[in-house]
């Protein structure tokens, strides 16, 4: 059974920035990103003056399985005139279970916020 947790204490953050770490171990094309600046994100819980975020994990047997992070994108919205949610920094095991489960989960907070889209992978930035 697939469990999805909010990232919230900070075993939590832990988790979150250490999974691509060890999901990756063996692929020698991957480039981990800046540990202090991805906890700061964290911490911060992903607001910004220009959005918010939610981060989850997803855990099987209590062992982290995959994260997401979705973001509003309140500025883009108000310039577009659109109700969308963004996702970033989903990692996951290849398990089309555990994909599912992350992605409802952002489907949901978009959609008690509102919003009717999901698009990404994007961050806060349209880049």
């Amino acid at each position: 059974m697939i469990t999805i947790k909010e990232v919230k204490t900070n075993k939590d953050i832990r988790d979150f920035i250490t999974f691509p770490l060890k999901l990756y171990k063996d692929c020698d094309n991957f480039v981990p990103p800046l540990y202090a600046d991805e906890r700061a994100l964290l911490k911060s819980g992903g607001n910004s003056s220009v959005g918010s975020s939610v981060f989850y994990l997803a855990l099987r047997d209590g062992k982290v399985v995959g994260r997401i992070q979705g973001i509003l994108q309140k500025q883009y919205n108000q310039m577009h005139n659109e109700k969308r949610i963004r996702f970033t920094r989903f990692d996951a095991i290849n398990d089309k279970d555990v994909a599912s489960a992350l992605f409802s989960a952002v489907e949901r907070w978009g959609q008690a916020l509102g919003m009717d889209t999901i698009c990404g992978p994007l961050g806060f930035k349209d880049l």
